[in-house]
């Protein structure tokens, strides 16, 4: 039987968020407790950009299960196939060392290519 003024289990309960956050700033902690949470208009709308961010990535993900099932198993098939054959290639020129200079070269302007492609991709301008 609860006793008079024993918090209920729900009010006992501290998220790992609000753990953290005690750990940085007491008196904020204590001031939130009091007067309740403010947000600024910046931090509104950031909330907001991130939910309507959530609902795109939810939606694009669970609505068309069926498609991204199949682009899933390609990307499994294509990536098992290039671990093969990078294998098979190390294997080669672990025994061939005279031939590591042409490789190298033949494989440059792939290199070159997939760095130029992830820096447009971090820049946001997908290819």
């Amino acid at each position: 039987m609860k006793k008079r003024g024993e918090p209920q289990l729900d009010e006992r309960k501290v998220s790992a968020s609000e753990l953290a956050q005690i750990g940085v700033c007491e008196r904020l902690v204590v001031f939130e407790q009091r007067y309740g949470k403010s947000r600024t208009m910046a931090q509104r709308k950031a909330i907001q950009r991130g939910l309507r961010t959530h609902r795109w990535f939810y939606r694009d993900r669970h609505l068309d299960t069926a498609a991204n099932g199949h682009y899933v198993i390609a990307t499994q098939v294509t990536t098992r196939a290039c671990h093969r054959v990078a294998s098979a290639l190390y294997g080669w020129l672990m025994h061939w060392s005279a031939a590591r200079p042409s490789v190298r070269a033949l494989l440059r302007p792939i290199r070159w290519c997939i760095a130029l492609w992830s820096k447009a991709v971090g820049r946001g301008n997908g290819i």
